[in-house]
């Protein structure tokens, strides 16, 4: 049986079937089809000249000028921060040493047996 949909507009009726939604669904992907292949032909190519090889080289500096600050202030934050911690704190204790006695020793290890 076919679906049947309807509703009103200022008055008037309208019934849709599911065949014509599904005709008007495939004409609409022939449509797309059709402008997606029409729309492949058009390019835009920028030619070089004496503009834009000036606005890269400056666009080339400015990204350099940036990324050189960028580091400087994290070499700088990072050579701070080490400098800080290691004047404040003591050099830590040297770990203790493990031997075969400790680890026989630890309760429902499963290695321990």
């Amino acid at each position: 049986m076919l679906s049947v949909t309807s509703f009103s507009i200022a008055g008037h009726t309208f019934t849709i079937y599911t065949y014509q939604l599904l005709i008007a669904a495939g004409v609409l992907l022939g449509i797309a089809a059709l402008l997606l292949a029409f729309g492949r032909n058009k390019h835009v190519v920028v030619k070089r000249s004496v503009a834009t090889d000036e606005l890269y080289m400056q666009l080339g500096r400015i990204a350099d000028a940036l990324e050189r600050l960028a580091n400087q202030s994290s070499d700088r934050i990072i050579a701070e921060r080490s400098q800080r911690i290691e004047a404040q704190a003591p050099p830590p204790p040297p770990p203790p040493k493990v031997n075969e006695e400790t680890h026989a020793t630890v309760a429902y290890s499963m290695f321990g047996r």
